[in-house]
Formats: structure tokens, sequence, C-alpha cells
């Protein structure tokens, strides 16, 4: 789905990388992300620091400045990689360090991640996972990135069977940094909408009404 809706009007390329092993590297990843305006970055983290599969760490200042030019927009599920830390210093005096929010936002990128823990399922495709799943199907360019995350929540709500706890901590971690009108595709789409029922007259308010349903996961 990535592969197919995002590269062939929106990437420069039909190239979509992945690094999914146990061994990448810092310099993998860094060296990556100039290659694509859209970057999902799954990985150990917390608010002033990552960590690759090699057990390198970077920072966030190192992984912004290896952000493209221009429009861009990062994706990470990884632990409080989305937690924006207020500028100030600690009780002994040291300053706090520039938290991911603080600096990809800082490039002009639109940056979806969350503020808590990262939840995923070990048998199958759950919480943090699942709604990450649904943005991405909803970044089609029929609708902006914000409502994209808006419909992706409400459809991982109305979807989730038994909702409990865990996945309420899903939606009110997952937080959008940046511009949210703008749109992924350079081309217009629509989503078709279906009219289950020809109009008929509304026979309290005289009004021409008909049923239809619209499909918000493309």
């Amino acid at each position: 789905r990535l592969q197919g809706d995002w590269s062939s009007d929106v990437c420069s390329s039909d190239l979509v990388t992945s690094r999914i092993s146990p061994t990448w590297t810092k310099a993998n990843l860094l060296g990556d992300l100039p290659l694509s305006r859209i970057n999902a970055i799954f990985g150990h983290f917390e608010h002033s620091a990552g960590t690759a599969a090699s057990g390198e760490a970077f920072t966030p200042t190192e992984l912004a400045a290896a952000l493209p030019a221009g429009s861009k927009v990062v994706l990470s599920m990884g632990c409080h990689s989305g937690l924006s830390v207020a500028d100030a210093t600690d009780v002994s005096g040291t300053a706090t360090s520039t938290d991911f929010a603080q600096a990809i936002a800082g490039t002009g990128a639109v940056y979806v991640a969350t503020t808590g823990f990262g939840y995923g399922a070990v048998n199958g495709v759950g919480l943090h996972e699942r709604l990450f799943t649904l943005l991405a199907q909803q970044l089609d360019g029929a609708v902006t990135i914000g409502a994209g995350l808006a419909y992706a929540k409400q459809a991982y709500y109305g979807t989730a069977g038994l909702y409990g706890v865990y996945d309420e901590k899903v939606l009110e971690t997952t937080v959008l940094f940046g511009l949210p009108m703008w749109k992924l595709s350079a081309t217009p789409r629509t989503r078709a909408t279906t009219i289950t029922a020809a109009p008929a007259t509304d026979p309290a308010t005289g009004l021409q009404v008909a049923d239809f349903s619209r499909t918000n996961i493309a």
C-alpha cells in the first residue's frame, strides 16, 4: 500500500527502503533519511535520544539535519518520540536536551509520533502498530494529513471490538506536530461516495433526502 500509493506521485522515485532487521546502524538511518520525503522510524526512543538496532545512539539534532530539504513527513511510534519537553534547566543547572518533536518540526516537517510508550502486539498488528497502519491507509492524497489522523483514530475506535485502557492510551498519545492541512499527493484525488437510495421527499421537512455511506479508509 505504501509503495503503490505513495511512490507513484508523492515520492521522487519508486524506491522504498526498509531496514527491518536486528542490525541496522545509525549510519544506515542517517544515510537513508535524505532519500525520501516520507520516513517512518520505528525503534527505541526517549524524547532526547534514539537507539539504532546496533546499539548506537542518535540525537534529535542529528536526525533532523539528515532530513531532506522542503516538505516532508516523519512517523514514529518509538516510546516518547513525540514527547515535547520545555526548554529549561534541571535542579543541577543542566539545560534540557532538544527533543525530537522540537527538532523535526523545526525543519518544517509534519511529525506524527507518540508522547508516551509505544505499544504493539506480539502475535499480529495491534495498538500503536494498528493505528499507524490505519494512518498509512489514509495518506493517499484524498484528505489532509490532519484529517487522515483523525479518521484513523475514528477507525481504530470503531473497529476495536473489546476497547480497553491501552487502546485509550494509543489514541491519546499519538499526536501531530506541523501543518495539518498538508496533503501528500501532488494530483487531486477523491474518494467515491456511494448513494444507497434515490432521493425522496422527507414528509416532515419537505426536503429531498437520501441515505449514503462514505468510506474513510481507502
